[in-house]
């Protein structure tokens, strides 16, 4: 999916997106009427990028199907959401990832810390 392609679109409920090779920037920015995102499919080489639902204030649900987490990008010093209008805080209370049953323990080393590039293990932190 290119770079903002729905940005701004009038897409309200819920979207299954096809399996996907490719997943841009900003692509669902300020769809305010979104209210959950199934991605049934995302290869290996996807990314999701920060503030990917910017603006996406009616979003309660993400499902990803993948056992691997998908690598994340962001933007140096400033904390990951999929929703760059809110907070982490915000985020956590507003939005559910939903994930296969037993991939917990990947999402979590992978996602858990914050870097420049995403999120990374930290073997010396605790949950």
């Amino acid at each position: 999916i290119d770079n903002a392609v729905f940005s701004g679109a009038q897409l309200a409920g819920s979207l299954t997106l096809p399996p996907l090779g490719g997943l841009g920037t900003d692509v669902f920015t300020g769809c305010a009427g979104l209210t959950d995102v199934d991605f049934s499919g995302l290869s290996i080489w996807t990314t999701i990028s920060a503030g990917l639902f910017t603006g996406c204030d009616a979003l309660t649900d993400i499902t990803l199907h993948e056992y691997v987490p998908p690598d994340t990008a962001g933007i140096a010093g400033i904390a990951f959401t999929f929703n760059g209008s809110w907070s982490v805080e915000e985020e956590a209370e507003r939005l559910r990832l939903h994930i296969p049953a037993g991939a917990e323990e990947s999402y979590v080393s992978q996602w858990r810390y914050l870097n420049a590039g995403g999120y990374m293990e930290s073997p010396n932190r605790s949950a």
